[in-house]
């Protein structure tokens, strides 16, 4: 039994999803508030993104823009 978690335009995202991501990516699980443990042993995970596709992807607004870049870049 495998899962495939599709997440379309990472960018667009909450930064908790992105904290949450790296925790799956690290452990292999996720842990909420109530302790319960998803295992995420036999998931195939998917990020789609649009920030680095051409001048469509920018917005114009450099400040908008320059934030989207550190949000994604390491």
């Amino acid at each position: 039994p495998y899962s495939i978690v599709l997440l379309d335009e990472i960018e667009k995202a909450d930064p908790q999803v992105l904290t949450l991501l790296l925790q799956v990516m690290d452990d292999g699980r996720l842990t909420d508030g109530q302790g319960n443990v998803i295992n995420f042993k036999n998931t195939i995970i998917i990020a789609t993104s649009n920030a680095g596709f051409g001048n469509e992807a920018l917005s114009g607004d450099k400040q908008r823009d320059q934030s989207l870049m550190d949000k994604l870049a390491p």
